[in-house]
């Protein structure tokens, strides 16, 4: 069975399905991966996140997940999104700045 999470509705819906519009993928890195990393930025890195802007196939046109049901013997979505809880849902009062820059 999911550990499924269910994130306040009210703060779920604000965003326009923000969670859904990117792929965040943590990797620990093989040694020649590291090795470019070291090579193109100049220290030494063991693990990365790579972060892949999209947009998820189900959302609808509000923004909503179209495999989300309130009953969960229903919901089709996949474990990894039943079980994420976003950091607005955690901390609603936590201001969140999303910069898409490239750190060094």
């Amino acid at each position: 069975m999911v550990g499924r999470i269910m994130a306040p509705v009210e703060v779920c819906q604000q965003c326009d399905g923000a969670c859904c519009k990117k792929l965040s993928v943590g990797v620990i890195l093989v040694d020649r991966l590291a090795e470019l990393f070291w090579a193109h930025y100049g220290r030494k890195a063991e693990r990365a996140r790579f972060v892949v802007h999209h947009r998820c196939a189900h959302l609808d046109g509000h923004g909503l997940c179209d495999l989300w049901n309130a009953d969960p013997a229903l919901d089709r979505r996949p474990a990894i999104c039943q079980e994420f809880m976003c950091e607005r849902a955690e901390n609603p009062d936590l201001m969140v700045l999303d910069l898409s820059a490239m750190e060094a």
